[in-house]
């Protein structure tokens, strides 16, 4: 299945992972030239990139349709309409309700948390960090629970590719255990 581009996570992604980056200045849809979002240019590249998450959300639909990824791309493609704005990851939620909230600060935490270290990963496999009733689920949480302790076996740890904070471990690790 092909994967929607998730300009919002790119952007997101700019806040915390790749700071310099930001402070550098160079554009992060590179064909647009510039990251003013008002720019014609700008949202000719973006227009490409809506383009493009057309075709995706299409194939995803007739593959998978009830899978996260189709819900993802069409929160997307529907966000995105008219707005070539990064959206805060609040109002990115999928799925049925609950979904995660901008007036509840723990959300707004947690979602940061596992957007910045679990979404490249789990906004298509297994279950998608947007949608939080799908992972509030008893057999996600015991699974969350167990990959993000600092005692999981490598290989099974996740995420794979660095080492979770002690903070924001705790911080997911409270919200598996809620009610």
């Amino acid at each position: 299945m092909v994967n929607y581009l998730d300009t919002d996570h790119w952007f997101d992604r700019l806040e915390n992972d790749f700071p310099n980056l930001k402070a550098s200045g160079l554009p992060l849809l590179f064909d647009a030239q510039t990251n003013d979002t008002t720019s014609p240019l700008y949202k000719s590249a973006f227009d490409l990139i809506a383009t493009f998450n057309a075709e995706a959300d299409a194939e995803v639909k007739k593959a998978q349709p009830q899978h996260d990824e189709a819900l993802a791309s069409a929160k997307w493609l529907q966000i995105h309409a008219t707005n070539y704005n990064r959206v805060q990851p609040t109002d990115r939620a999928i799925g049925n309700e609950p979904r995660w909230s901008s007036n509840d600060t723990n959300d707004v935490q947690v979602l940061s948390a596992l957007n910045q270290y679990c979404f490249r990963c789990h906004g298509t496999i297994k279950f998608s960090v947007f949608n939080k009733d799908e992972i509030r689920r008893p057999e996600f949480r015991a699974l969350i629970n167990q990959a993000i302790r600092s005692d999981t076996p490598l290989g099974l740890r996740m995420p794979p590719d660095r080492d979770l904070p002690d903070g924001v471990r705790n911080l997911i690790l409270q919200f598996t255990q809620q009610p």
